[in-house]
């Protein structure tokens, strides 16, 4: 290859680079604007925050308060008949997650009538 096709395929290469990186960056900005309507702001300045300086166009959506007076995302309110049932049992946590109602392991009969203790 001569120096001149290469330096054809290497800057068709980079066209099409960067029509790859505006197409991603367009549809993530129209992501962001509508994330932006859901919360209750309709102007279109979100989607070109977004698309021409991607990062401050982001962190501005998310900062954004919700208008809506809901969850994004929830199709009904939490009411009493939404929630969970109450329970006086407390809930198991195994490696960080809620497992429910907590059963407590009994002890062996043998290790408490003996008096020994496990080490």
């Amino acid at each position: 290859m001569s120096d001149s096709d290469s330096f054809v395929f290497y800057f068709i290469l980079s066209l099409i680079a960067a029509a790859v990186a505006l197409l991603a960056d367009y549809f993530a900005a129209k992501e962001f604007a509508a994330i932006a309507e859901k919360k209750g702001y309709s102007d279109p300045k979100y989607f070109w925050w977004s698309f021409l300086l991607p990062s401050a166009g982001y962190l501005m959506v998310i900062a954004l308060p919700n208008l809506n007076g809901r969850e994004i995302g929830t199709k009904t309110p939490i009411t009493s008949e939404t929630a969970p049932a109450q329970t006086t049992r407390p809930a198991q946590v195994v490696r960080g997650f809620s497992t429910g109602v907590m059963d407590v392991p009994k002890r062996s009969r043998t290790t408490q009538e003996d008096g020994q203790h496990d080490h």
